[in-house]
Order: C-alpha cells, then structure tokens, then sequence
C-alpha cells in the first residue's frame, strides 16, 4: 500500500532545483533524484508504534505576516491538509510576528522548546524533535538561522517558505513559487499588450524576499523595453489598512508628471488595492494593472465590471499551503531523498499566467473552475 500521506503525492526533487506539481495528483519526472513513498510500511513518525509512543506529531506554522487573502488561503489549506496526515492527522497551528524579524525568530524558538519537550506519552503531541516539524513563511537567513539550526539540532524538520538567503545548513528545505518566472510572465504580457517606451508605476514592498526577486525582473524589463517609472509607492505592505494603501496610489498617480500606461503591483493585496485605486480615481482611465498571485478574491477582483486588473501569475494558495505541509511531513518521515546535500534542497512551486481574457472568456468565477481549465 502506500503511505496514507501522500495518497496523491506530488514532490519531485534535483538536488539544488526541484519542481513542485503543487496541482495535479501525479509526480513529475526528475533525472537526478525523487521522493518515494514506502509501498509497504507506514514510516515513522506516522506509524502506529510511533504513535503509541510519543502521540500526535506537531507541526507549527510561524508566518511573518498574514495581511490579504493570499495568506489566509495559504494557512487554510496548510491546516485542511494537516488533518489529512496518516491516520490521526497532525497537531498544526499557526502564530504571526507581525513583520518583526526578530519576533519571528523567537516563535520559532518557543516552538520547538515546547514541543520538543513534552513528556511523552500516548496523549501528548510532539514529545521529541523527530516528530516535530517547523514550516517558516517569510523571513530572512541573518534574523532566522540561529533559531533554525537549533531546531535541526533537535531533529526538528524544516521547512520556508519565500525565505531570504540561502539554506541554513544541511537539511534546511527551501521552497517558493518562482517569483522571476511569475514576474517574466506577467511582464511579458504587459509588453505583448501595451509595448514598448512607456510611463509605468510600481507599487511594492522590497521588505520581502519574493518580491525583491520579482523586483529584479521589473528592472530589466525597464531597461529591456524603455519604461520610465513614474512614480513608486514603496513600502507598501506596511500602510495601516487597505484605505490607506489606496489612498497613497491615488496620490501617487495624481501627483505623477505623467500618467503611468500601467502599473505593476506584484502581490494580490497591492494588485487588489491598486485597481481599486484606479477605479476610485478621476483621472486614472485606462491605466492597466498587472499583478501576482490568484484565488476566488482575485479572480472576482480582475472580472469585476470596469477592472483594470489585466494579467496575474501564480498559483492556487491553498494547494501551496498544502504542498508546505506534506513536504515536511515527508521530511520528518525520511521521505524527501537526499536533503543531507551540503547546499540544503530548494524545491520550486510552479506558477501560471492568468489572463483577464482567459477569466472572462471561459467563464472562470473561482479556483475550482480554474484548476479544471488549467488541466483540461
């Protein structure tokens, strides 16, 4: 039989890139190396031995931030997969540090101390590091490793998510959507539609490791295609409520010494937000938004009567909320192959280009009606 959970496994792994069918129920292929379920026994920690021993295995999800939709999918499916893991699930929970690096650190810390030291015994969750894992979403190497490697050190299992720098140390798993791929997709579209030799805006937050890679796109699409920056509302993630977000882009775009053709927001809180600046606007006709990321909030925002959100890239966030938890559930079982590498293993979620177009067109009101288009 095969291990209960990964019923529909999807990680496929070259050492130093790996891609991720974060959509579909099979694997792809690899050349260098794959994960492989057990097709006999149910490995430990999930086993009932295992089980007997030390309880329910832990994971605990340690965020950065949790602002926009994309977030909350991501925690939604993380926990509707835990509950799916092997026989009893696993005991998963999410905490935030509200963007404070240092903050996020010591969660993870205070993670691992408590779960690693529960007596164990049949009722407890956690009980040893070998039985414990730590999703990362956000942060940064310089603020983080101290507080990951003591985990490793424990035998904690490591997964992040969009983190800045490289791996820790040996056994640290890295993995992200390919933000230069979402970027070169969405910006080739905006060349393709609005051309060469024209004004653009930004709106961003260079804070965050994935957009600083989407960010490196956008520069040498500028230079690439002559697109003068008008203007760039930066920091943008850090505004004290949507309103206030809309309004510094209506006075950015009002302030511009030319209106910008179209705007790039590469994230769905600021793509929503920038559109709906647009919309809110007197003077903002006709200017384009290309953005990132999709879910049912997005989908409705880009076919809303009058949208000026045109082309997104991404990926589904609960399916990625669910591929962070089976890729540590496999590591913490020994599933994942050969992430003793000296570099650690970067796995890769794919993404796709999604056209206002595409969503018009065939009638796409939600991710399930988009899933079923993307594989039909």
């Amino acid at each position: 039989m095969k291990f209960p959970l990964i019923s529909s496994i999807f990680v496929t792994s070259s050492l130093s890139s790996a891609n991720v069918d974060a959509y579909g129920d099979s694997a792809a292929s690899s050349s260098s190396s794959s994960s492989s379920p057990s097709s006999c026994v149910v490995p430990p920690p999930f086993d009932e031995a295992s089980l007997a021993t030390k309880g329910k295995p832990a994971i605990r999800i340690v965020m950065s931030i949790t602002t926009g939709t994309f977030f909350a999918e991501l925690i939604e499916g993380a926990l509707a997969q835990a509950r799916l893991v092997g026989a009893t699930g696993v005991d998963a929970a999410v905490t935030s540090s509200d963007g404070d690096d240092v903050e996020q650190a010591r969660l993870v810390s205070d993670a691992v101390t408590n779960l690693t030291t529960t007596t164990t015994t049949t009722t407890t969750t956690g009980g040893g590091g070998d039985n414990v894992g730590i999703i990362t979403v956000d942060g940064t190497a310089d603020s983080m490793c101290d507080a990951i490697n003591a985990a490793l050190m424990k035998n904690v299992s490591v997964v992040s998510f969009d983190f800045e720098g490289g791996a820790c140390s040996p056994g640290h798993v890295l993995t992200s959507q390919d933000d230069r791929d979402m970027a070169s997709l969405v910006l080739e579209q905006a060349l393709l539609s609005e051309g060469g030799g024209l004004d653009v805006g930004y709106v961003s937050d260079l804070n965050y490791a994935p957009l600083v890679r989407r960010d490196e796109v956008w520069e040498a699409y500028k230079i690439d295609n002559d697109w003068t920056q008008v203007f760039f509302v930066e920091d943008a993630a850090n505004y004290t409520s949507a309103d206030a977000l809309r309004s510094a882009i209506e006075v950015a775009i009002s302030g511009s010494p030319r209106p910008p053709s179209f705007i790039y927001a590469p994230w769905d809180y600021l793509s929503i937000n920038t559109a709906a600046a647009i919309n809110g606007s007197s003077n903002a006709s006709g200017i384009g938004v290309y953005g990132a990321d999709v879910n049912d909030e997005d989908i409705g925002a880009m076919t809303a009567p009058g949208s000026q959100w045109l082309a997104t890239a991404g990926g589904d966030p609960q399916r990625i909320g669910a591929s962070l938890v089976r890729m540590a559930a496999l590591l913490m079982a020994g599933e994942l192959s050969n992430v003793e590498a000296e570099e650690g293993v970067t796995l890769t979620i794919p993404t796709m280009l999604i056209t206002q177009d595409f969503l018009v067109t065939k009638n796409v009101t939600n991710m399930d009606i988009l899933v079923i288009e993307w594989v039909s």
